[in-house]
């Protein structure tokens, strides 16, 4: 449990989570391992005595998500994520006070974790320390996207008298926020190149793929997936997997389903099966940048249709050059239907979700075309609201 609670307390910090002097990681088996830093002086592990959970973390997230979180939470006590990740997950993420004990305690009880107004993000862990940390990382994700994606809805979408008492109020937040942004870089990292011809050599390079891709801030949480053809068989990363972590979290899944370690596999694999065969691609990697989220959100014609986006929309578009699907069209029971677009783009974004790039030799294409898209969105989303 003590090593489990250095783990994740030091991947707070390195994915830019937490402040580490502001960070608590507690996890109970015979008794409490903690790690806390030097201005954490509130005794969260009494929480314990209330709870019947293994883990637990307080954190206080660095700039700009700090901001980002109060802005959220300013004026209400209970948040609906816009992305579909969190929305399955998370469901809502309740706020409230740092004195109000109960409120805190009742919020842990009904939820997987919440934001304490002003102070940071808390959550638990029922059976492990990696529980915590997901769900931590999932409800700042969550509120990232429900930011940008309101302020672009009051920016462009509501009436020009009500648009300018909004930006009055708080483009000057808007504004710090949009300086402490991490910016992607200019160029992307090399990885390894050719088609791999070995087991050791097709896990290396998932490995090498996955944790640049955690790196660049392009997957939060256990989010994401990726897989690479080889004959036969389609390796791919295990449901729930982290992708800066795949040793030892990788699977081999026949392509005819004849072994049943599709069972394991990740959720998407069907997916990534039906990819391949569209594009005849051999590998396939899934990420949730969040600004190619965020955009997929801002529908221009989300007024002047009836349609559900997240089910299924009728209506071809594109951001960034690549086709938008809805996540109803990849969940059908007999069939998954894939635009044809993608043949040509060898990416698509879904609504709400994220971005899938295909490649036909490694994960160099399919990298880079994430990184491209991603650096788009942004783009394309700076310039819809004038900033």
């Amino acid at each position: 449990m003590k090593a489990q609670v250095e783990k994740y307390f030091r991947k707070l910090t390195e994915r830019n989570l937490s402040v580490p002097e502001r960070t608590a990681v507690y996890a109970i088996d015979d008794e409490i391992f903690y790690m806390k830093g030097s201005n954490v002086v509130f005794s969260w592990e009494n929480l314990f005595d209330h709870l019947t959970i293994a883990s637990l973390i307080f954190c206080t997230p660095p700039e700009p998500l700090m901001t980002i979180m109060n802005e959220v939470t300013r004026d209400i006590s209970n948040i609906s994520p816009e992305d579909c990740e969190s929305q399955t997950y998370l469901h809502d993420i309740p706020a409230t006070d740092f004195d109000d004990w109960e409120g805190i305690v009742k919020m842990l009880k009904e939820r997987k974790g919440g934001v304490i107004k002003g102070c940071g993000v808390i959550a638990h862990g029922s059976i492990t320390v990696e529980q915590a940390f997901i769900n931590v990382s999932s409800i700042l994700h969550a509120l990232f996207i429900k930011y940008f994606t309101d302020f672009a809805l009051n920016e462009v979408f509501v009436s020009k008298k009500d648009r300018v008492k909004f930006k009055r109020k708080r483009l000057g937040v808007f504004e710090n926020i949009f300086k402490n942004l991490r910016a992607l870089p200019d160029s992307t990292p090399r990885l390894m190149c050719g088609t791999f011809e070995n087991k050791n050599e097709i896990e290396e390079a998932m490995q090498e793929a996955g944790e640049k891709i955690v790196n660049l801030g392009l997957v939060d949480s256990c989010f994401g997936n990726i897989s690479y053809r080889k004959g036969n068989d389609i390796y791919i990363s295990q449901t729930s997997s982290f992708l800066d972590e795949l040793n030892g979290c990788i699977e081999i899944v026949p392509l005819d389903g004849s072994k049943q370690t599709a069972i394991t596999a990740s959720s998407e694999l069907r997916v990534h099966l039906e990819i391949i065969k569209k594009t005849g691609c051999r590998v396939v990697l899934h990420a949730h940048p969040k600004f190619s989220v965020i955009m997929s959100l801002l529908c221009e014609k989300k007024n002047e249709c009836n349609f559900d986006c997240r089910n299924e929309c009728p209506k071809k578009r594109f951001v960034a050059g690549v086709p938008v699907i809805s996540p109803g069209m990849l969940s059908k029971k007999n069939q998954i239907i894939l635009p044809d677009e993608i043949r040509k783009t060898q990416s698509m974004i879904v609504f709400g979700h994220g971005v899938f790039s295909c490649g036909e030799m490694d994960f160099n294409e399919p990298f880079e075309k994430i990184v491209q898209i991603e650096k788009k969105c942004r783009d394309k989303y700076f310039k819809m609201i004038n900033f």
